[in-house]
């Protein structure tokens, strides 16, 4: 427990001492996520604190520079229920990254702000420290002889700049229950199978999550124009699609309206209305009864924004250790979550940015703001596409440059020879060697620096 002095107030507070209250088990220790911390930043703020009075909080690390912290990091906070209005000024941080250990288990570090009745001035420098402590627990005394100060710098952020392709960028559809949705076609054995509704089943996979993944699968028949391809995260290399899933989609022919088993029934759908009667009913069985099976599956509205398909897309991967893209062509397919999408108005639009998404220059320039865990720095969601990327016109010498060797790079991409059962990492790494050996990659990264210079 650490006692935090507010103003007048010796109040002891820890946020994993609160955590490990009853209450708190089920709503804050299972979803330690960035709104959480936030927010309870704001609620011990508006609590227990008067004007002038001071609190230091530990944070992730993405709270100086990630978007999802934007708003946050202003010091404004406006009411909403029964928080009233509480506005901060934040007056120094302390950064702590990886390199410091023992420490926690994510890069962190240490706001230090005072509550104010009018808008105070922006964080405007931060302390950042590296240096290995002699325990996790160590003495202010003894970690001071260990830290070292490294910057004391104005935060980066993640969200200025003009991003003219930020806005239209936008996170794929969340399908799931995965085992609800993606089949795969059942081997029917007898003469004359019926290709207008052909029989599929679930298909299991080890991504499938509890509770979801220990009951039963679905068989049936299905309409053929409620089968679809889905393109997910796994689906993609540098500049190639490497494959598609098969989906089941209520989506009404011709149209972007996603139906429940009693709208299909109601059209004259029968199979698909009595697969999704099926799994309406697991998921009323199962699920936390926040919203219907349909709303799930068009969750945001991811889904139904997508149509309808456009002929000229990009998308990459919101994860991975390196970013990865590719220009989609094929109007039938569908973009799952685990890929952000735009639509281009020329293929050679999509060509120019998959060159850019694809830059190791690129993910230089914002590998400093990803969120980093346990495992080291994954996710890169809108990051690449919030730096100022020129917006495309065909007649301009340095992107048409770019968009060439993005076609030479595709025809290299789709010339490597990929085994069908083969892993999608193995692939990637396929690929991008193909690349390096014909110097591609290097090649992009001088004609984006070129167009784009630090």
């Amino acid at each position: 427990m650490a006692q935090i002095q507010f103003h007048g107030i010796g109040y002891v507070a820890a946020l994993q001492g609160c955590m490990s209250e009853p209450r708190y088990l089920g709503r804050w220790k299972a979803s330690y996520t960035s709104r959480f911390v936030s927010l309870f930043f704001v609620r011990c703020t508006e609590r227990y604190l008067d004007v002038g009075g001071k609190i230091a909080f530990v944070m992730p690390m993405a709270a100086l520079s990630r978007g999802q912290f934007k708003k946050f990091m202003t010091g404004s906070f406006i009411g909403r229920g029964d928080i009233e209005n509480v506005r901060v000024e934040f007056s120094k941080a302390w950064k702590f990254d990886s390199s410091v250990k023992p420490l926690f288990p994510v890069p962190s570090c240490v706001l230090f702000a005072a509550r104010v009745s009018d808008p105070g001035r922006p964080l405007s420098a931060i302390t950042a420290y590296t240096g290995e402590l002699p325990m996790r627990d160590s003495h202010l005394i003894d970690a001071r002889k260990h830290l070292t100060v490294v910057a004391n710098t104005a935060p980066k952020s993640a969200f200025n700049g003009h991003a003219h392709y930020k806005r239209k960028f936008k996170q794929g559809a969340t399908i799931t229950p995965r085992k609800f949705f993606f089949v795969e076609e059942e081997p029917s054995g007898r003469i004359g199978s019926n290709r207008r509704a052909p029989l599929v089943r679930s298909r299991v996979s080890n991504q499938d999550k509890k509770p979801w993944k220990d009951l039963p699968g679905l068989t049936g028949n299905i309409e053929a124009e409620f089968l679809h391809q889905v393109a997910l995260g796994t689906s993609i290399a540098q500049f190639r699609l490497l494959t598609t899933h098969l989906c089941i989609l209520p989506l009404k022919p011709d149209s972007d309206e996603l139906m429940d088993s009693s709208a299909a029934m109601s059209d004259g759908f029968s199979h698909v209305s009595r697969w999704m009667a099926d799994a309406e009913r697991l998921w009323d069985s199962n699920g936390s009864g926040r919203m219907t099976l349909k709303e799930q599956l068009d969750y945001y509205g991811k889904l139904t924004a997508q149509y309808p398909l456009a002929a000229n897309r990009v998308v990459y991967a919101k994860a991975g250790v390196r970013p990865v893209a590719a220009v989609i062509s094929d109007p039938r397919v569908v973009i799952d979550h685990k890929l952000y999408w735009a639509e281009a108005r020329s293929k050679e639009e999509a060509q120019y940015l998959s060159g850019i998404l694809n830059s190791a220059l690129l993910h230089q320039r914002v590998e400093h703001l990803q969120a980093e865990g346990q495992f080291g720095k994954r996710d890169l969601d809108k990051l690449m596409v919030s730096l100022d990327i020129p917006k495309f016109y065909a007649e301009n010498n340095a992107q048409a440059r770019i968009v060439a060797i993005v076609a030479r790079a595709e025809r290299i991409a789709a010339s490597v020879e990929i085994d069908e059962p083969e892993r999608f990492q193995a692939a990637r790494k396929k690929i991008s060697n193909s690349l390096i050996e014909a110097n591609i990659l290097a090649e992009m990264d001088i004609a984006i620096s070129e167009l784009m210079p630090i």
